[in-house]
């Protein structure tokens, strides 16, 4: 018989290690109390991200960051190989991982400037994310939010919940995985789909959303990974 990708008493151990630290958890802004310029840092943000949360923070909290990344200093450069070379440097200079020395050929840096076109092309961040919170289901606004450049399954997610787009979904990062490993989950022949479906089935509902439990193990995982292991009866 298969063994499920989450038992009933990891998931309970989950729940439990959740509550705990539920109030610790930072709420998002929703996206239409954002600026544009916030919605845009949010959307550079996550593409720094991959590969390390650490870049992405950066990005959305440096003033500096933020300065060099703000539409009003994209739009004042002349020419696209400027801009991008612009990002490259930005992107760089936060150490984000997995950035290629030549800028030209820098995927990162190649999809934030084929997203600026897309977002000041569409009536802005604003009237892109407007456009996507018109759609009636979580799912079909994930879907809308892939087609940005740079953007998987997780990052959509990701992007969703910190906007308030979304509630019933979980952004598998390498920290989540890090603690349903801890638990003792069996995630590594799983799909997302199959993962994101044990954690909502077994450990969300009927107390939590998706999104609260997300935010909770990412914001908190330091903590929660010393209760799981400290809990442990040493050999």
């Amino acid at each position: 018989m298969k063994r499920p990708v989450l038992t009933a008493s990891q998931a309970a151990l989950l729940r439990k290690l959740a509550f705990r630290y539920r109030t610790a958890a930072k709420l998002p802004k929703a996206w239409n109390h954002r600026t544009a310029d916030e919605l845009w840092w949010k959307i550079v943000g996550e593409i720094a991200a991959q590969g390390n949360a650490r870049a992405g923070f950066v990005i959305e909290n440096s003033y500096e960051a933020k300065r060099q990344t703000s539409l009003s200093r994209l739009k004042a450069f002349r020419t696209d190989r400027e801009r991008l070379q612009h990002i490259h440097w930005v992107f760089a200079t936060v150490r984000s991982r997995y950035i290629r020395k030549n800028f030209r050929r820098d995927p990162k840096s190649r999809a934030v400037l084929r997203n600026f076109h897309t977002l000041t092309g569409k009536g802005g961040p604003k009237g892109f994310f407007r456009r996507i919170a018109n759609e009636r289901s979580e799912p079909t606004r994930i879907e809308a939010l892939q087609e940005l450049a740079g953007y998987g399954p997780k990052t959509a997610r990701d992007t969703a919940i910190e906007l308030g787009l979304a509630k019933n979904c979980l952004a598998l990062d390498t920290r989540l995985r890090a603690l349903l490993g801890a638990v003792g989950a069996q995630t590594d022949r799983a799909s997302y789909d199959a993962i994101e479906k044990a954690l909502l089935n077994k450990v969300v509902r009927p107390r939590l959303t998706g999104g609260q439990l997300d935010r909770i193990l990412f914001q908190n995982y330091d903590k929660i990974l010393a209760d799981i292991k400290l809990a442990r009866p040493r050999h």
